[in-house]
């Protein structure tokens, strides 16, 4: 009995000994095999200072490993320390049990480059070329398990060569109580990280690997949108972005079917500037600020609660050749490369959405403390026309109903427009009511625009303008109202060859009323859907016409805005043989008279018909009516600077006994 314990107790001993043995030559072992046949392990040159691996408890822990790039001289990542203990007697029942999964001091460079990253070769390494299929359906699935997982102080910089853009990740701290993969367990994962430019980034994630349900929390703070710009240009060229984003969202939903995911959050964007690709400015918002109280991808719903926009200050800039809004649309050919290049989740996005039309509801849209500048560099003199203090306000805004809104703003000179909207969005062409007014809008600030289409500049007055413009089913029907006082008018411009020739000038004494005011009514219609339509066409179309009444029959245009009849103002119906005027020739006398002492800068011109052929008693006779009117044009107080009475240089085929009327402006007051 004795000799057996001996044996026993020598077997032991022994066991014991050649387990210490094997714990103390484990670590050096490894450490050196690892170190001289890291290519061999992992396709890459690594190097390990400190390895301490202990058999029986499960527990590996690396101290300072460095992996290098393929050239085995540039690091590729670094660890301070990696420690992880593994129960082992699970292994038993196909389990992996990870107790616990340190990881401290990490830093790691990522490259793309294309489709290609500098870790291929790693992945390639561990790839294998068997392509047998193993049967796994006869053998219990081994249960995974990730407990205590914990990244610290790490560090991950990220560097895209074709788009230039470069991220550092400082500061990385995770904690995941436990990652498993048995179906039997949620994940509960926590991340949280420091940016190298500023901005803090954390992550909470619930996930059920059997249902594939997640809920997600995000919380960004102080995220330099800079390192956004370069996945900007895609949709958009900029040479510069910069600002601040704070963000906080919870998505819920499925990775089986991730299109039916819900989102809701606030997002808020501080001191926002864009820059075009010629480095000017054309946008920049003080804050911008986003609640959305529901957002299903799954169904095309977007319901946000707020959006506020303040000090927004944009510039919109016209040239010969393009604008500074054109020279942000990214190129067919570079579009169409980013197109083909997109992932199936991304096609499949595209796809899901256009099954169902978008539902969209803002509940409260907010614009205030803006501004905006328009200039126009295709003009002889260039124009630029700021608008400050503007205010926009809407509720309820939807794409499939009717919507309202209200804006105003500060014009140059402390001018001031309104504007109050009420229409569709998705058919805007069916339903449309616009009601805009302008108030004391200095004159001189249009003269480019008169120069470029009249010829002359502006020096002088008061511009107001009102309009009620109704579009239904798509036919448009527009009521503006033009009202100028003390409007005044320079030289022509010999060096500009102007759209129209009109005398300016001339016109405007013709319009301008006993107060100097010129009031002018200009109805526009059309239908949207003629692609031949314009509405700014149609307006310069109008106003010319008026322009070219005003400034050929000056006494028509102002009997007719007087409520005079066409044929007052057109004959006089007299025979030289009359020896007294009758009633109503006494009565469109004294109308004309009366026309040309409310505008002093008209020229009536009268001229009698003669019989064809006329003899000389007949000459007389019309030469003597000739006098006889002008002497009771005079004694209404008209002159001879102002009237014109002769006979007829040209008879019509059936000549009419009487006078026709026409005039001009006066030829000193017509330039």
């Amino acid at each position: 009995m004795n000799k057996v314990i001996k044996i026993l107790l020598i077997v032991v001993f022994s066991l014991t000994a050649l387990l210490l043995l094997v714990t103390l030559l484990a670590s050096p072992v490894a450490k050196s095999y690892i170190n001289h046949h890291s290519e061999q392990l992992i396709g890459r040159r690594a190097e390990l200072q400190r390895l301490r691996i202990n058999p029986l408890g499960g527990r590996v822990k690396l101290c300072k490993l460095t992996i290098y790039e393929n050239d085995g001289t540039s690091p590729f990542m670094a660890i301070d320390t990696f420690d992880v203990k593994v129960r082992l007697r699970a292994l038993l029942h196909r389990e992996l049990n990870v107790r616990h999964l340190v990881i401290s001091g990490l830093k790691a460079t990522i490259i793309q480059n294309g489709n290609q990253f500098n870790f291929a070769s790693i992945i390639d390494h561990f790839s294998s070329d068997d392509t047998t299929e193993v049967d796994t359906t006869a053998s219990k699935p081994w249960d995974l398990g990730f407990y205590n997982i914990r990244l610290s102080h790490c560090k991950l910089r990220y560097n895209d060569v074709q788009r230039g853009s470069k991220w550092d990740v400082k500061d990385i701290n995770l904690e995941v109580p436990g990652v498993y993969f048995s179906g039997r367990k949620k994940t509960n994962a926590g991340l949280n990280l420091s940016l190298a430019d500023g901005g803090e980034l954390g992550i909470q994630l619930n996930y059920n690997i059997e249902s594939n349900d997640f809920d997600l929390g995000l919380n960004i703070a102080s995220f330099d949108l800079a390192n956004a710009k370069p996945y900007c240009d895609d949709f958009v060229r900029l040479s510069a972005l910069k600002g601040k984003l704070d963000a906080s969202f919870q998505a819920t939903g499925n990775l089986s079917h991730l299109l039916n995911m819900t989102l809701q959050g606030t997002l808020t964007i501080v001191d926002l500037s864009a820059y075009d690709i010629e480095r000017e400015p054309f946008a920049s918002v003080a804050r911008l600020h986003v609640d959305v109280n529901d957002i299903d991808l799954g169904t095309n719903r977007f319901n946000i609660s707020k959006i506020s926009i303040e000090g927004l200050d944009a510039v919109y800039t016209q040239t010969v050749s393009s604008s500074n809004f054109a020279r942000l649309t990214v190129p067919k050919e570079a579009a169409e490369a980013t197109d083909s290049t997109a992932t199936p989740i991304e096609t499949q996005t595209a796809d899901s959405a256009s099954k169902q039309p978008m539902q969209l509801l803002i509940k409260s849209f907010l614009l205030t403390q803006s501004s905006f500048t328009y200039n126009d560099l295709t003009l002889p003199d260039p124009f630029r026309f700021p608008i400050t203090n503007m205010e926009l306000s809407a509720t309820d805004v939807t794409l499939s109903s009717t919507n309202t809104a209200h804006f105003k703003a500060t014009l140059p000179g402390n001018g001031r427009a309104t504007i109050d909207w009420r229409g569709r969005i998705d058919n805007w062409k069916e339903s449309q009511h616009i009601d805009l007014a302008i108030r004391n809008l200095k004159l001189q600030q249009l003269s480019p625009y008169s120069v470029a289409y009249l010829g002359q500049p502006f020096t002088d007055g008061t511009f107001s303008f009102s309009s009620q413009t109704v579009v239904q089913h798509s036919l448009l029907n527009s009521e503006n109202h033009i009202d100028m006082y003390r409007p005044e008018v320079g030289q022509r411009r010999k060096d500009v060859d102007s759209a129209l020739h009109i005398p300016l000038k001339a016109a405007l004494y013709v319009l301008k009323d006993k107060d100097d005011r010129v009031v002018i009514d200009l109805p526009i219609s059309g239908n949207l859907r003629d692609p031949k339509f314009s509405y700014m066409k149609a307006v310069w179309q109008t106003l010319r016409n008026l322009l070219v009444k005003v400034t050929t029959s000056p006494i028509r245009a102002i009997g007719n805005s007087l409520g005079m009849k066409s044929d007052e103002l057109d004959f006089i119906d007299m025979d030289s043989t009359q020896t007294e005027f009758t009633s109503k020739q006494y009565y469109q006398m004294d109308q004309l008279a009366k026309l040309l002492q409310s505008d002093t800068s008209v020229l009536l011109i009268l001229e009698q018909q003669l019989p064809s052929p006329a003899n000389e008693a007949q000459l007389e006779r019309t030469e003597a009516l000739n006098q006889k009117v002008k002497q009771h044009m005079s004694e209404l107080g008209i002159s001879d600077r102002q009237l014109i009475v002769r006979n007829a240089t040209e008879q019509p085929k059936r000549p009419r006994a009487g006078y026709t009327i026409s005039s001009q402006l006066r030829p000193d007051r017509a330039q």
